[in-house]
């Protein structure tokens, strides 16, 4: 059974936002190289499950969801790539 989009979407996407930006303060939190990877590490995987839920099934949407869906992954990803790691 496919998950509902339209409902799912903005409870998990509104989760992973919350989860990305823990990740991210506990990156500036802390002058742990190896944390700082953790960090990164662990909101870039929950990013990439998020895309297998929500990306390939974007082609079905109506338009503007799909350009909603291709918004926050470009988001959510450059959060993730600004995360300090080589300090």
């Amino acid at each position: 059974m496919p998950i509902p989009l339209t409902t799912s979407y903005e409870e998990i996407t509104c989760k992973l936002d919350e989860y990305v930006q823990e990740c991210t303060a506990v990156a500036a939190d802390t002058t742990h190289g190896y944390k700082k990877k953790e960090a990164a590490l662990r909101a870039d995987g929950a990013i990439r499950l998020w895309m297998t839920l929500f990306v390939g099934e974007a082609a079905r949407l109506a338009p503007d969801m799909r350009k909603r869906v291709e918004h926050d992954l470009v988001r959510l990803r450059e959060i993730v790539q600004n995360i300090p790691i080589d300090e």
